[in-house]
C-alpha cells in the first residue's frame, strides 16, 4: 500500500474496502500519501470566510472524514486534539504553521491541562501532517503570510467531539462538532 497512486474515487473504494481496525494511523497516512489530489474536485470546496477559517466537509461516512480548510493571514485553530480520532493532513496552497503541545501535568484533574509547546513546523505546499491519537495541537495561517492556504484533512474515526485547551486557564472542555471552525479567540 502507498506505492500506487489513486484518485478519489479509489481512495474512498480502498478506504470502504478496509474494517474500522485495518484503518491505522500508519495506513490512513500511505493512503493519503498514494492520493492524487484533483483540484477540480477541491474547487467547489474552496470558500474563505473573514469570519475565520472554513471549514467544508468533501465526504463523511462512519470510518473517515474528509474536510477541505481553508485560512486567510493570520487564522488559526484554538489548541485541540482530535479526541478518539486521527488524522493526516495535506497543504495544498499557501503554509501552515503547526505547533504541537505536551501535557505538563499528570492529566488526572478532570477539565485541566497544563500544556507546554514543544514543537512548530511549517509544512509548505505539498507536505503531509500526522495527527495521532492523543496529540495536541494548533495549525493555522501564518499571521505574516502574504497568501491564503488550504488544506485537506483526513480523520479516520469521524471527527465527532474535540478536546479544546485554553493556555491562560490550563483547562479544556469537550466541544462536540459540527462543521463550524474551531477558532481560536
Amino acid at each position: 500500500m502507498g506505492t500506487t497512486p489513486l484518485n478519489w474515487h479509489a481512495f474512498l473504494d480502498v478506504i470502504k474496502g478496509l474494517s474500522s481496525e485495518a484503518l491505522t494511523e500508519d495506513c490512513l497516512f500511505e493512503l493519503v500519501q498514494s492520493l492524487v489530489i484533483d483540484s477540480g474536485l477541491l474547487a467547489p470546496h474552496i470558500q474563505f470566510s473573514s469570519d475565520g477559517y472554513a471549514r467544508n466537509v468533501l465526504f463523511r461516512d462512519d470510518k473517515l472524514e474528509v474536510i477541505c480548510l481553508c485560512w486567510e493571514p493570520g487564522q488559526a485553530t484554538a489548541v485541540h486534539s482530535h479526541g478518539r480520532s486521527f488524522g493526516v493532513a495535506y497543504v495544498h496552497e499557501g503554509t501552515l504553521q503547526v505547533t504541537g503541545y505536551r501535557r505538563l501535568d499528570r492529566g488526572d484533574e478532570p477539565g485541566r491541562a497544563s500544556l507546554q509547546a514543544s514543537s512548530e513546523i511549517l509544512a509548505t505546499v505539498g507536505s503531509l501532517t500526522m495527527d495521532r491519537v492523543g496529540s495536541i495541537h494548533r495549525l493555522g495561517n501564518p499571521s505574516h503570510a502574504t497568501r491564503r492556504a488550504v488544506s485537506l484533512h483526513f480523520y479516520a474515526g469521524p471527527l465527532d467531539e474535540m478536546e479544546v485547551y485554553d493556555l491562560t486557564s490550563d483547562t479544556f472542555i469537550q466541544r462536540p462538532m459540527q462543521a463550524e471552525p474551531l477558532a481560536s479567540s
